[in-house]
């Protein structure tokens, strides 16, 4: 298991970031204030897309 990482804040660049360095292995934790997006994750996870394999991140 890699690093315990935690992010504060959930929007784009956390939750991107977040993504990434869960797939490599890493424990992350993603915390913000706006609790409709905090939901939204634990329902249906991270959607990443970009100029690499589209890929899912779950809880």
């Amino acid at each position: 298991m890699g690093k315990k990482l935690l992010f504060i804040g959930a929007g784009a660049i956390g939750s991107y970031l977040g993504a990434f360095l869960s797939r490599a292995g890493h424990d992350v934790t993603l915390v913000d204030s706006w609790a409709d997006q905090v939901e939204t994750i634990r329902e249906r996870g991270i959607s990443v897309t970009g100029p690499h394999e589209p890929f899912e991140a779950r809880p």
